[in-house]
């Protein structure tokens, strides 16, 4: 195993809510009022038990979910929480890759890093620490990034899931779609 993926779910809404950790739990949706019709950018996965999806206007949201409670972007704190979490993941590799479609996911290379740490765990629990437990943060490790992305979006919020080369085309075969 030697890649591993810290993934944030939802890294606008989380980090959104930073400065609210009371909302923790509630159900969330992300949307910037200001911008033409408002319409749900992201929303928690207590929002969606509730049937909010990506998409919907701020009023088809509220008749489905009542309790939802409406939290802006914040694009100023989202660099600053991603520069934050990408420094932090740099002073443990040299091999340190934003994903390209996801600014709540980074790809580190675990090669080398046995002289640091005892374990292929204990390195992925030290990336983990990384980011703040309240957003959620996950880590997978396994062979390539796209499996450790997977193996990362299996993981529960500050979980971390191995998957050895033997088990990966189990993992991968059971995907969903989306990823």
């Amino acid at each position: 195993m030697s890649v591993a993926c810290l993934h944030i779910p939802h890294f606008g809404l989380r980090v959104s809510m930073l400065s609210r950790p009371e909302l923790d739990g509630h159900p969330l949706v992300l949307s910037d009022p200001h911008h033409g019709r408002p319409t749900v950018l992201d929303a928690t996965p207590e929002a969606r038990q509730r049937g909010v999806r990506t998409g919907l206007s701020l009023r088809e949201t509220m008749a489905l979910c009542p309790t939802a409670i409406v939290l802006a972007p914040d694009p100023a704190a989202e660099h600053e929480q991603a520069h934050a979490i990408s420094a932090a993941l740099d002073a443990i590799s040299p091999l340190v890759e934003p994903a390209a479609d996801d600014s709540g996911t980074w790809y580190i290379d675990l090669t080398g890093l046995d002289r640091h740490f005892t374990s292929v765990r204990s390195a992925a629990e030290h990336i983990l620490r990384q980011a703040a437990p309240s957003l959620r943060p996950r880590v997978g490790v396994a062979i390539s990034k796209f499996a450790a992305r997977v193996a990362a979006n299996r993981s529960a919020p500050g979980g971390v899931t191995l998957v050895s080369p033997a088990r990966t085309l189990a993992l991968l075969e059971n995907a969903p779609i989306e990823l």
